[in-house]
């Protein structure tokens, strides 16, 4: 069945956010249709046809109406997709009348949700991923969906074979004489890497003996020859990825994971890869709350057919948390959350935006910029371990690193192009050597001023020193800046910070490796000279540990000292007390905080201002 409605706007406020970045006020009012058949979705993927008009394929679609006040009816009809066309501001809906399930459906107990596809001698070629009901994560088969380009009626539904469980068809891309699909492929950790065949403009789609795969140097005819495009130690991409080229660079644009809040773009030479310089081009958290509840934000998607002078259009998909312990709002009856397996979030009823797609307008110079990445190792010493050259993640074991980063609003940490960064559970439930001990703070400041901010970020770091971004992996990136010289300097919540003794210049083709742990051939950047930049433990120097104040200074007696630090959170009187949790006195970083007994965090702000000298100060020597 088909419904058209036509777009009217509807007053909404959009702040301007990032570097020339804003919401794209037109689209994103015309996807709030209020009547009277798609009224909200994910999905959200583009296709545009030969006569000037876009398909937009939904997933799980609402239909009906919403009223005034963004509320939707309490007993709501859902399907599993439907597909708008768009004629300039008319929006005609294609679904199953008949059917609860979807425009595009092949049996009950699956369900299909898009890809990307292209349009050739008037016909729409369409990936779609059959996925099992009863757990979306299984993919039974992807499909080939073909409709006419004149009506959206549906032509064939086929099967493609399966080709080394890559998701083919996430996103096409047409250049000179061949089609490239672009699929992705769930690999080692829940990440996802993309991976890249062709086939020629002159063969049909559906004969896949003809395709060809890109295997790194080359290409292949044996699927299991490709190789992922993006190298490792560069990220991993979303379910959902484009590409699109901008004066002469090829570019990959996609979300960090398929729930971050980071939208990235990857950039290459050639559209075979590889794709690298990983650089952050929006961050969506403006839009991961309402009236206390969590927001998920995910699959964003690029739209080129509608580029213009203010740069690329990008959607991507708002639905609530499932699982947000602090979300107490019931709507219509409902109020399943948490825990929620699948079922009707509350909000999603309560206010209709709260499941609707939002578009951003990104300026072509942010996609195209250059950034810089560095990868520090630095130890911290409350928790390291001199005789194993390690540090322990008592913090991480113990579940109480937050996802998302510390920093904002702590005093004397002020973000400057950074804030906000998240990471995920799965990243932090890595074992090892590459575990995960704390957030750290990361600063790059101006090379003829030591005191001068010009960027942060904070970032992770694991046991074996190495300060990755928040994927866990990858270098540290700071998005928009140029190569050049930098003073970098390395901070912790309740560690002494440290700063690099001259200027050292950051490239924009590789990421600058910096071993803090170790006297780099720069030196430590000297404030008095009053203390050591920091502390020599088996070796290995170490961030100085006991900065309950945040402040300059490390003091174990006097005014402002740190010692009170440990006694405000145990209590004055019950000094033997044993208070666990992620606290700034927690000196040691084993998730207690302990003023008497073993392994307190008394003796750990005592041994670094000497037992025999407990009026000393140890002087943190980064500039100021």
């Amino acid at each position: 069945m088909k419904n058209t409605c036509l777009f009217l706007f509807l007053a909404l406020l959009n702040p301007v956010v990032g570097i020339g970045q804003a919401v794209d006020t037109v689209f994103t009012e015309m996807f709030r249709i209020r009547c009277c058949a798609w009224t909200g979705s994910d999905g959200t993927i583009s296709v545009p046809l030969s006569n000037g008009k876009t398909i937009w394929l939904m997933g799980d679609s609402f239909i009906g109406e919403v009223n005034p006040d963004t509320s939707r009816s309490c007993k709501p009809r859902i399907v599993n997709n439907s597909i708008l066309l768009q004629d300039d501001t008319t929006f005609t809906t294609f679904y199953n009348n008949s059917d609860t399930t979807a425009y595009l459906s092949v049996s009950d107990t699956t369900l299909m949700w898009p890809g990307h596809g292209f349009v050739a001698h008037d016909t729409i070629y369409l990936f779609y991923y059959e996925l099992l009901k009863s757990t979306t994560s299984a993919r039974v088969n992807t499909k080939l969906v073909k409709l006419r380009e004149s009506d959206l009626a549906i032509l064939d539904i086929s099967n493609l074979p399966e080709m080394d469980s890559i998701f083919w068809g996430r996103y096409i891309f047409e250049e000179g004489d061949h089609r490239y699909i672009f699929g992705n492929r769930v690999e080692a950790g829940a990440s996802r890497k993309p991976y890249l065949a062709r086939v020629s403009t002159n063969q049909n789609i559906a004969d896949y003996a003809a395709w060809e795969f890109y295997t790194g140097s080359g290409w292949s005819a044996d699927v299991q020859m490709a190789a992922s495009v993006i190298p490792a130690g560069q990220g991993s991409v979303s379910s959902y990825f484009g590409v699109l080229r901008i004066a002469g660079k090829y570019h990959i644009i996609s979300q960090n994971h398929f729930l971050g809040a980071d939208i990235y773009a990857w950039t290459a030479d050639q559209l075979t890869g590889p794709y690298t310089n990983r650089t952050t081009i929006y961050n969506t958290q403006a839009f991961r709350e309402y009236q206390g509840c969590q927001l998920f934000t995910y699959n964003a998607s690029i739209h080129p057919q509608f580029n213009d002078p203010a740069g690329l259009l990008i959607s991507f998909n708002v639905m609530p948390n499932r699982n947000d312990t602090n979300c107490s709002v019931s709507h219509c009856g409902i109020n399943c959350c948490p825990p929620c397996g699948i079922c009707l979030h509350p909000l999603v009823l309560k206010n209709a935006d709260t499941y609707r797609p939002k578009f951003v307008r990104i300026p072509f110079s942010v996609i195209n910029a250059v950034s810089v990445h560095v990868a520090p190792r630095v130890f911290l010493q409350g928790p390291f371990v001199g005789a194993a050259q390690r540090m322990h993640d008592s913090l991480r074991v113990q579940g109480l690193i937050p996802l998302t980063e510390p920093y904002t609003g702590m005093m004397n940490f002020i973000h400057v192009g950074g804030g906000g960064e998240q990471t995920r559970a799965l990243v932090l439930s890595a074992s090892g050597e590459n575990a995960i001990v704390d957030w750290v703070f990361v600063e790059l400041r101006d090379p003829g001023n030591p005191v001068q901010v010009l960027a942060t970020r904070s970032a992770l770091l694991q046991r074996d020193g190495d300060v990755v971004d928040v994927d866990g992996i990858s270098p540290v990136g700071f998005p928009l800046l140029p190569d050049q010289d930098y003073q970098i300097v390395l901070r912790h919540r309740n560690h002494l910070g440290v700063q690099l003794g001259a200027p050292v210049y950051c490239p924009a083709t590789s990421a600058l490796e910096i071993d803090f742990s170790a006297l780099p051939p720069q030196g430590f950047y000297s404030f008095n000279g009053l203390s050591p930049a920091q502390r020599l433990i088996s070796g290995r120097y170490a961030l100085w540990a006991g900065n309950g104040r945040i402040d300059p200074q490390l003091k174990y007696n006097g005014s402002n000292n740190d010692r009170t630090s440990i006694l405000s959170v145990v209590g004055l009187f019950t000094a033997n007390s044993v208070v666990p949790g992620y606290y700034l006195a927690d000196y040691n970083l084993d998730g207690v905080v302990k003023y008497n007994g073993s392994a307190n965090d008394r003796n750990v702000l005592l041994g670094n201002v000497g037992i025999l000298t407990p009026s000393a100060v140890v002087e943190e020597q980064v500039a100021r």
